[in-house]
């Protein structure tokens, strides 16, 4: 069995920075929920299954946003140009307000390093990755549809998530079930391209792959 420490370190070598900025939009939300419950007796205990949630996120959702050379297959797909969704995630920290996470205190419930960073206006965004400014709103329109789905997803499952006092075995439950769960909306979403593109499904370990050819 492998232990949570090295499972940690092989999600964290792929390269996923584009998913690391959706965990992060979505552990705002759901931290928020956590310190609401602060004085609760679970609350420790939920904070400590957080972070397992939190890197259950990284290989799920690689399934509907895949890296390397499946990302262009992806972008054929959706349209979408992934150049400028990655560049508006670390760019500009989607340029939310920051102010609506945070606890009673003031305190800000995500990341120091997060607080720590500036954020950048389009102009200069668009200047530095040479994009298209024209397709900012469809990428933003993108990522909140992909947050907005990570984040419904996570509050109904924390209501059932197990409380496994082993963490490895929390993982893995948290992996299989976000997986099954991802892997029908995708199939949902490739069924509206059927009679448009020759589409071939296939499993890479626990990435789920879609090949879209014109016909």
């Amino acid at each position: 069995m492998k232990s949570l420490s090295r499972i940690r370190n092989e999600i964290q070598k792929k390269d996923i920075a584009i998913v690391c900025k959706l965990v992060e939009r979505s552990k705002f939300l759901i931290n928020d929920e956590f310190y609401r419950k602060r004085n609760h007796p679970e609350f420790e205990q939920n904070s400590v299954l957080f972070s397992y949630i939190q890197r259950v996120y990284r290989p799920i959702i690689e399934m509907i946003c895949p890296p390397g050379n499946e990302r262009a297959e992806w972008e054929y797909l959706s349209g979408i140009d992934f150049r400028l969704v990655r560049a508006i995630m670390n760019r500009t920290e989607l340029g939310f307000d920051v102010a609506h996470y945070k606890d009673p205190r003031g305190i800000p419930v995500y990341a120091p390093d997060v607080e720590e960073k500036k954020l950048k206006s389009f102009e200069e965004m668009v200047m530095e990755e040479d994009v298209d400014p024209s397709r900012i709103r469809e990428a933003m329109q993108f990522i909140m549809k992909m947050t907005k789905r990570i984040q419904d997803i996570a509050m109904r499952e924390m209501k059932t998530f197990p409380q496994s006092a082993d963490p490895v075995s929390t993982y893995r439950t948290g992996v299989r079930r976000f997986q099954e769960i991802l892997v029908r909306y995708a199939d949902e979403e490739i069924k509206k391209l059927e009679g448009k593109y020759s589409i071939k499904k296939r499993k890479k370990g626990n990435i789920y792959l879609v090949e879209i050819h014109k016909i």
